[in-house]
């Protein structure tokens, strides 16, 4: 089966929330569960200062959680865009030829062909599959650019030639 594909911020999005969520839980909420800490801490000091009017150590406290809590809100939303732009080779539309032997990628006239076995890992979900080479370099397959019944068997493939992650 042959699949004509173009990586664009909204599907990189969707990809690196789902690589995330499945390979690194804790990876986003460090930094939220830090400006949640950083706050409660603001908040002890105002409880203790609070017969003292307003001091500056627990409002810089607060103010320093509360941008730690908007910065990685920023972070985690807006990584497809980020990776769009370090993926420039890739925005342009390139065919993907999927078959029981190989996955080959036309890119730019050029073929690469990656063998089954060079996958280590995927995760199927109803709309995506991620196929990855290593914990953190992967190709994106979103259902939308399947016929009809391919992709499910592509998935069906997928799950023969490679270990699944669920």
């Amino acid at each position: 089966m042959t699949i004509t594909f173009q990586y664009t911020p909204e599907n990189l999005q969707q990809a690196y929330e789902l690589h995330l969520k499945k390979f690194s839980p804790f990876g986003g909420r460090v930094m939220m569960l830090l400006g949640v800490l950083i706050i409660w801490a603001g908040l002890i000091l105002m409880l203790i200062y609070h017969k003292q009017g307003i001091q500056m150590p627990y409002v810089i406290f607060i103010a320093l959680g509360l941008l730690v809590l908007v910065f990685n809100y920023i972070y985690q939303k807006n990584i497809g865009k980020r990776m769009h732009q370090s993926l420039s080779e890739f925005h342009r539309p390139f065919q993907i030829d999927i078959n029981d032997s190989h996955v080959m990628l036309h890119l730019n006239e050029i073929e690469t062909v990656y063998e089954w076995d060079r996958f280590s890992k995927a995760v199927i979900t109803e709309k995506q599959t991620l196929l990855y080479f290593n914990d953190k370099l992967f190709y994106y397959f979103p259902s939308t650019n399947f016929e009809a019944n391919d992709y499910n068997n592509f998935c069906s493939l997928v799950r023969k030639m490679i270990a699944i992650q669920k």
